[in-house]
């Protein structure tokens, strides 16, 4: 592919230099006094030309598939049995044109397998129409359409052949695995989990009916995402475990999920609309909420999706949970007790030595750092240096206070903090343990926790000491006596 540069010189000739793999130039002489304007214009002709050459191409004979508009769109991939695998793409973007080889070598592999197809997500006309379905901000992005075309499932994987194929396989696996649960080719149909749990017995979901549905949705602060299914509905069995998993990664932050079976909650699914299923109705936060609040979720379907979508509604409308205090073993059970989950324990120095106001910074510090790491297997503590003795010393915080350190009850093992108190040294102390940088160590045994009595939020009183006349039981006269 070329590119061109073209500059006037002062003899008036219009030199052109061509580049692609080597540097090529040509002089063009101006015999006929070509004007200013027409070599103006020429050179804007060649730099059109050398966009065109480089941008992002696809459906001509690389197995790539185009649409011409949605209904095109809607016929080929929504209305098809066949998994699709869709890149939404601009033609001047430079990871675009990087993964371009790439993609077409996986359509060429995964010809009559996978049908692979392209979008241009960028440039005005029909293509644009229908990526701003799906809400595209970056590019490129790529979707599967697999068993549920209506809500595709987003690519993550690598951008090279290899990856993408891989990506492919596995969502053929998933759409198998449905396809199978949904009585198809004479598999034997799912077993639906029992009436009223649904099979999300150990979980954090909160099973709701129209008996609790105002105090646990209605009354409640946080934010709710409340699903409302049919036991036997096949798109409602794929949510359920992601449902389910999203609930442990948003306990603790301010919302929380529900489930309704809209089966047996009949007047309940009336009240709300719901019409298919799965529909899920998200409300914001704040108490003394009534049906009309309640919005149509409009996010993803996986674990991760759910998360995300929750939490910024938490930003929008609800107020995050303060970090608890490690007031005794209660505490430490609620929080940190279970699979997949690490207690970040951080010890504060004590009420005397930073005093309400430099503990409330503190406490900031660590709310800004939970921030950044919700949805994930933290969960954050907070106590005060010297009230939990034991503790510290099998978590080797005898360095002095503030000091942090994460445990894993589930796992029986834990890590300490060695750099300065700051949010991002903090930050990557904690990241050093998601991608296993951070070296961990076994404790012997669980810490014993002591019950303390909660800050009341105020300065310290220094403790009063005792006259020494009162202490040795001697009278005035006595103490002034030479010894």
């Amino acid at each position: 592919m070329l590119s061109y540069r073209c500059r006037l010189r002062r003899d008036n000739n219009l030199k052109v230099t061509a580049s692609a793999t080597a540097n090529r130039s040509l002089t063009i002489g101006t015999p006929f006094a070509m004007t200013t304007k027409w070599i103006v214009a020429l050179c804007f002709v060649l730099s059109a030309l050398s966009r065109a050459a480089i941008a992002v191409d696809y459906g001509k004979g690389d197995n790539v598939q185009t649409f011409s508009d949605r209904a095109d769109f809607r016929k080929k991939v929504l209305e098809s049995d066949s998994l699709w695998l869709v890149q939404f793409y601009a033609p001047w973007c430079g990871h675009c044109k990087n993964i371009a080889p790439a993609y077409k070598e996986a359509a060429r592999i995964l010809k009559g397998i996978v049908s692979i197809g392209a979008v241009d997500a960028a440039t005005d006309g029909p293509q644009k129409g229908i990526a701003s379905q799906y809400g595209i901000s970056g590019f490129p992005t790529i979707k599967f359409f697999g068993h549920d075309k209506k809500h595709p499932t987003a690519y993550e994987g690598g951008r090279d052949t290899q990856s993408m194929i891989q990506g492919a396989m596995d969502e053929i696996v998933k759409t198998v695995q449905f396809r199978a649960n949904e009585s198809g080719g004479g598999a034997k149909r799912a077993q639906s989990p029992p009436p009223g749990s649904m099979g999300l017995d150990d979980s954090k979901v909160v099973v709701l009916n129209s008996a609790n549905f105002k105090e646990k949705v209605l009354d409640n602060g946080e934010v709710g995402l409340i699903a409302f299914i049919a036991p036997w509905c096949g798109h409602c069995k794929a949510l359920l475990p992601e449902w389910a998993t999203a609930s442990f990664k948003l306990d603790g932050s301010g919302a929380y999920l529900g489930i309704v079976d809209a089966t047996v909650e009949t007047t309940l699914a009336s009240q709300y609309d719901v019409k298919g299923y799965p529909t899920i109705k998200i409300f914001p936060g704040g108490a003394n909420k009534s049906s009309a609040d309640a919005m149509e979720y409009q996010g993803g379907r996986t674990a991760e999706q759910i998360v995300q979508y929750a939490l910024a509604e938490v930003d929008r409308t609800g107020v995050p949970k303060e970090i608890p205090e490690l007031t005794g073993p209660d505490v430490l059970e609620q929080n940190c007790a279970g699979a997949n989950r690490i207690c970040v324990l951080v010890a504060l120095p004590h009420i005397l030595d930073s005093g309400a106001e430099g503990r409330n910074k503190y406490r900031q510090m660590i709310a800004n750092v939970a921030k950044n790491f919700r949805g994930s297997a933290f969960n954050f503590i907070w106590f005060e240096g010297s009230s939990q003795l034991d503790l510290e010393k099998k978590l080797e915080l005898t360095f002095g206070y503030p000091a942090v350190a994460a445990l894993s009850i589930d796992k029986g093992v834990y890590a300490v903090q060695r750099g300065s108190f700051v949010e991002k040294n903090i930050g990557k102390f904690l990241s050093g343990i998601t991608t296993g940088r951070q070296p961990t160590m076994k404790i012997a045994e669980m810490p014993e926790i002591k019950s303390v009595d909660p800050w009341d939020g105020m300065d310290g009183s220094p403790i009063e000491e005792e006259p020494l006349d009162d202490i040795m039981g001697w009278d005035e006269d006595e103490s002034k006596q030479e010894l």
